[in-house]
């Protein structure tokens, strides 16, 4: 049996898209914090990100933190969050398994106190990064660690080529076969951020590419249109972006019936709450 999945948002921030498109207009967008709800035939539920949660206010309210909801605003309510969402579906966050963690910045990570039980499943280059890095130096990184719950390194399953299901095919180096059934597998994405991964999921309708933030825009994967050098001022590797985008886009090109997914693209809104 293949896997359902649902697309879901948590809030959004707000930003510029001449910052995050070259050429791009010098207009506001709302760029959505994308989730998934991922109904595995035999592990149950799992979430790939959280998004935003109220708690995020809490943890900016003040000096330096305040900076990260100054530069990029958000918006979240508690009828929005990933815990109040799938309330509405009738999923209770007790039940949520597993949660997938592409990458530490805020708007990925904010809702993980919500899930109890839940496992969490990273890179070990993301979770050394989130476990040894603190204060202004997470800061300008995205990462604010006051949002993690207290446990979250006891109960996170690091993904590396010794503990992982470990596979190769032409386009990535390392794949991880996560149950072993070739339903939900994991891949590097770096750049954004240190250790970024997205999963290819496989749905009775088609595949899925959650592609975390290998970009912003979809037209970026499509065309290999970067965004503004200067943007690479805010990522863990400029080289290592291009080199994961370049990877995306001639994904895109041998693979056309594959739904990729960058996890703050407004195109996408037009499949929220849709079930494959």
């Amino acid at each position: 049996m293949p896997v359902k999945l649902t697309l879901l948002s948590a809030g959004y921030c707000n930003g510029q898209e001449n910052h995050t498109l070259r050429n791009g207009r010098r207009v506001s967008r709302r760029y959505p914090a994308l989730f998934a709800l991922l109904q595995h035939p035999t592990e149950g539920y799992i979430l790939f990100e959280t998004g935003y949660a109220r708690r995020f206010y809490d943890v900016t309210r003040y000096f330096p933190n305040r900076l990260y909801n100054l530069i990029t605003p958000v918006t979240i309510t508690e009828e929005e969050t990933a815990a109040s969402k799938l309330s509405a579906l009738g999923i209770q966050p007790q039940q949520i398994r597993y949660v997938i963690v592409s990458h530490f910045h805020a708007d990925h990570v904010a809702g993980t106190k919500d899930f109890p039980n839940a496992r969490f499943i990273c890179s070990e280059t993301a979770c050394i990064f989130a476990r040894n890095t603190r204060g202004l130096r997470a800061l300008s990184a995205a990462y604010i660690p006051e949002l993690l719950p207290d446990d979250f390194f006891d109960r996170t399953e690091i993904l590396s080529p010794a503990s992982a299901r470990y596979r190769y095919d032409e386009f990535w180096v390392e794949q991880y076969d996560l149950f072993g059934d070739g339903l939900l597998r994991m891949v590097p994405l770096p750049g954004h951020a240190r250790g970024q991964m997205g999963v290819l999921v496989q749905t009775a309708e088609r595949e899925i590419f959650l592609a975390a933030d290998v970009c912003w825009h979809s037209v970026s994967f499509r065309s290999m249109t970067l965004p503004p050098r200067t943007s690479g001022l805010i990522m863990d590797s400029w080289s290592d972006f291009v080199n994961s985008l370049t990877k995306v886009h001639h994904y895109h090109l041998t693979h056309l019936d594959t739904l990729i997914v960058p996890t703050h693209c407004q195109e996408i809104a037009n499949f929220y709450n849709h079930t494959y």
